[in-house]
């Protein structure tokens, strides 16, 4: 029986390390194996149940995020750090360059969304200014009101 245990083992750390060098599993992954207290412990199968399902939520949490009507960055960028903690705590290298496509595409879809929102935003802002600025101007220049000489293009 021990034999084939030490068999088993042997397997588990070859396929173990050949994962880390495909950089699919890193490091992480067999230090976290390493904390089981026995080879009978359940304690490493949990950790494996726990991994899927936190990512499972994590993913749907930053599905549901981006599915909102007005995506918020920021929110997204914490659903983008929780997914990224679960992944380095568990050693899954194979999804660090997701992560890492996530990222970019935050940062860049911000830039994006955050100058169109701005343009819209001052776009619809623009008339309700022009009324400002016509307004104060009847109010600082009586006299151009009083001559006809109102300005009356928009700002």
């Amino acid at each position: 029986m021990a034999d084939e245990r030490d068999q088993l083992l042997l397997e588990l750390y070859g396929l173990i390390f050949s994962l880390e060098e495909e950089d699919l599993l890193d490091t992480q992954f067999m230090n976290n194996y390493a904390m089981k207290p026995t080879h009978d412990s359940t304690f490493f199968l949990v950790l494996v149940g726990t991994f899927f399902e936190e990512v499972q939520d994590a993913l749907c949490d930053l599905g549901s995020a981006l599915k909102d009507c007005f995506v918020c960055f920021a929110d997204i960028y914490v659903h983008y750090t929780k997914v990224k903690g679960i992944v380095q705590s568990f050693g899954a290298s194979a999804m660090r360059q997701g992560l890492e496509e996530l990222h970019c595409s935050i940062l860049g879809a911000s830039v994006q969304l955050g100058k169109s929102s701005c343009a819209s935003g001052f776009e619809n802002l623009r008339p309700h200014l022009g009324a400002i600025t016509r307004l104060e101007c009847r109010i600082i220049y009586p006299e151009r009101t009083l001559a006809g000489d109102s300005d009356s293009d928009d700002r």
